[in-house]
């Protein structure tokens, strides 16, 4: 299960636009996650592959890679933070503070 209980790509889809402090703390932390798979698929890279070079193996990595970034972002590295705050500065400038909810 992804991070911010968002079980698809396509509910992902759903928040955006939404500038509630719930949905881009959840788009925050998904993001941080797909950062760590990718930062993960691509230390992976660099050493012999440890199931093997067959299909199977390359799923069940793929898969491992998907849930061990998860976990890192539930304990989180910081970047979310970062994007949300950056965020809020943006709706700050619009009119609305994420972290509240409130109209500025």
């Amino acid at each position: 299960m992804p991070v911010g209980g968002v079980d698809s790509f396509g509910a992902l889809q759903q928040l955006k636009g939404k500038k509630d402090g719930k949905s881009v703390k959840t788009v925050a932390s998904e993001m941080e996650a797909l950062f760590i798979e990718q930062m993960l698929k691509s230390m992976r890279q660099t050493v012999k592959p440890m199931f093997g070079k067959g299909l199977g193996g390359d799923v069940f990595m793929g898969m491992f890679d998907t849930e061990l970034s998860r976990e890192f972002a539930k304990r989180g590295l910081g970047l979310q933070d970062m994007i949300v705050k950056q965020l809020n500065m943006k709706n700050e400038i619009q009119g609305k503070n994420i972290e509240t909810d409130e109209d500025v």
